[in-house]
């Protein structure tokens, strides 16, 4: 028991501590790059909606504000068969001329963003959700640095800001998001496995023609960000990046019920075992592996009275080890981290793991914007 126990913990250790050390490098790097110009590319930015009406008048106005030129993008809106007032805002919001609203001929995202496709004129795609917030620099960053590198693909960080923590509940998932993101550039960065967030991402167009050639069929709703992602990297994984700018940075919003939150990770969850790299299960593996081993050393420890040390001493390793993971990245998303949130939310995160992986074996079905997946 101990044994495996401690490899556990030193898996996990090693994966978090790759984390601490990417993130580390890539703000030295970022402190030494050079400036370079805004290469002449365009781009079309493709925002799929369905149900966003509280959330396209501030989009809208995120988008009006960009720095990048007009004449060097354009931005697709398509409707996923909305139902609310949405289409009658934008109608009435006097767009800009390189706005334009189609409507999905599907349904879901992916077939949204496949219309979108059809539609754009660009050398390069971006992807974006409705209910996203987006800084002044957010398209001139991604047009800088994937046209000026000469990248394949460029995935960037998502967070929930402090200032939509009001609850542990959004706390919690400002402080998965984190986690994830952390987990994503250190992929990219040590080139082990690549991880994508479909709310900021841009790609070649390239690399979409080699995503839908190499799988036509992909029968999933939603993903496409994972998917085209392994896409580039099967065109070249080093030209692949990460967005490690702060004026990359793209806001959104906490679910505010359980109910809404379980179903979201259900959906994310859903696509994971159709992904082919090892080496991202093996990513995402691990800190289920110690989420089961810290939950059934509870269990035993409470059952038989026994290696309570042992099991205290795990514990307060992973919140240790979490703690200097967060402290290191925390700024960059300009989080406070709260001793107390924190503390509950490490507490609690090794059930709720446990849950969504059971329920995502035994469970699969979620409900989400009033569609059934999985």
């Amino acid at each position: 028991m101990f044994v495996p126990a401690l490899l556990v913990f030193l898996a996990y250790c090693a994966l978090i501590i790759t984390g601490i050390y990417s993130w580390k490098k890539a703000e030295e790097q970022k402190a030494q790059r050079a400036i370079v110009p805004r290469p002449p590319a365009f781009f079309s930015v493709l925002i799929p909606f369905r149900n966003e009406a509280q959330n396209l008048p501030g989009l809208v106005e995120n988008l009006r504000n960009q720095s990048l030129p007009s004449e060097s993008w354009e931005c697709i809106l398509i409707d996923d068969h909305s139902t609310d007032q949405g289409l009658a805002f934008l109608a009435d919001a006097g767009l800009p001329t390189n706005f334009r609203i189609i409507s999905n001929r599907g349904e879901g995202k992916k077939q949204a963003i496949a219309e979108g496709l059809k539609a754009a004129k660009g050398e390069y795609l971006v992807q974006a959700d409705a209910d996203c917030f987006y800084g002044r620099h957010w398209l001139e960053t991604i047009c800088t640095r994937i046209a000026g590198s000469g990248l394949l693909m460029v995935t960037g960080p998502v967070y929930i800001p402090g200032s939509e923590t009001h609850t542990l509940l959004d706390y919690f998932q400002a402080f998965e998001g984190i986690a994830l993101m952390g987990m994503t550039q250190a992929g990219i960065y040590s080139g082990g496995w690549h991880l994508a967030n479909g709310a900021n991402l841009a790609a070649h167009r390239s690399v979409y023609d080699y995503m839908r050639a190499s799988d036509p069929e992909n029968p999933f709703a939603s993903g496409d960000d994972l998917f085209l992602m392994q896409a580039a990297v099967k065109m070249d994984k080093s030209r692949v990046g990460f967005l490690f700018e702060p004026s990359a940075l793209v806001g959104t919003r906490p679910l505010k019920n359980i109910h809404s939150f379980i179903q979201q990770r259900l959906r994310w969850g859903s696509k994971n075992h159709a992904l082919e790299d090892w080496k991202i299960k093996l990513a995402l593996f691990i800190p289920i592996l110690c989420a089961m081993t810290m939950v059934g050393m509870l269990a035993y420890s409470l059952w038989s009275g026994q290696v309570w040390v042992f099991t205290g001493s795990f514990w307060a390793g992973k919140f240790l080890i979490d703690y200097l993971y967060f402290k290191a990245l925390s700024p960059f998303f300009r989080l406070r981290i709260s001793p107390f949130s924190f503390l509950t939310c490490a507490l609690v995160y090794p059930f709720y793991l446990l849950i969504i992986v059971l329920l995502s074996i035994f469970k699969r079905k979620y409900e989400w914007k009033g569609r059934l997946g999985g």
